[in-house]
């Protein structure tokens, strides 16, 4: 009686085990953030123009983690390939939600300069700032913006860290801080300049008052940002849109 006793203890021991596992493993695997893979070359979108006039003409497929806020009206996507660090941003963006929210998806982003493109299996995102590039560029690539859901925004931004020596799978770029940023911080400016990667800029290296768009690259950080009437591209080492005070920003 004593030995059937402890034989179905340690069963129950044992299902216990088992069940905590399979939990460990399936919240482990919700956890997983995918590195993307640079799919530019197999890009049909990118085939389908030509991508020469373009600074930052790139398209990545694996993990996002899609931030949108309510306060500082951006949309924010980032990602990482085994190399670099990629943030694409809709700055003053029209906004489907009246929170803050972070999810993590799977898809693919294709990235136009003064627009990007985000698809996974169920649904499609198109974000743009309405300039005149932007235009050039629609009918460049043929793109229709009527089959997204479409988001218009005051800018377009990109900005892409590359791991080197000093910086190489630091801290400051794990992905545990990235996203530990993401969620304390709304803004792309905070979140950027909360991992210390370069030092802040007091001005526009690039762009200015009366620039719509700029870029800007050194051997660690690249961006450029694409901007609507009412506001100017403003490119250090990060690259933003400026409220131009002496010209009312384009209503949505």
């Amino acid at each position: 009686m004593k030995s059937n006793l402890v034989i179905n203890v340690s069963k129950r021991y044992v299902c216990i085990l088992v069940l905590l596992l399979v939990f460990s493993s399936c919240s482990e695997e919700e956890d997983l953030f995918v590195e993307s893979q640079n799919t530019s070359l197999k890009s049909d979108i990118f085939r389908s123009g030509d991508t020469s006039g373009l600074s930052n003409a790139v398209e990545l497929t694996g993990s996002f983690y899609f931030l949108t806020s309510n306060t500082s009206n951006e949309t924010i996507l980032y990602t990482r390939t085994s190399d670099e660090v990629y943030f694409f941003i809709c700055f003053d963006c029209e906004s489907f939600t009246n929170e803050k929210v972070i999810e993590k998806k799977e898809g693919k982003i294709t990235f136009l300069d003064h627009a990007f493109i985000f698809q996974s299996d169920s649904e499609k995102f198109y974000f743009y700032a309405d300039n005149k590039y932007h235009e050039k560029m629609a009918d460049n690539f043929k793109v229709d913006k009527d089959k997204s859901k479409t988001y218009k925004g005051g800018g377009i931004g990109f900005q892409k860290l590359n791991f080197t020596d000093h910086i190489h799978r630091s801290e400051k770029l794990s992905n545990e801080n990235i996203v530990s940023s993401i969620n304390k911080f709304d803004a792309f400016e905070e979140i950027y300049h909360s991992l210390n990667i370069s030092q802040k800029s007091s001005g526009c290296e690039s762009g200015g008052v009366g620039s719509s768009s700029c870029s800007i690259s050194d051997g660690t950080n690249s961006c450029s940002v694409s901007c609507d009437l009412g506001f100017y591209a403003c490119c250090g080492g990060i690259c933003i849109c400026v409220v131009n005070e002496q010209i009312e920003p384009d209503p949505k």
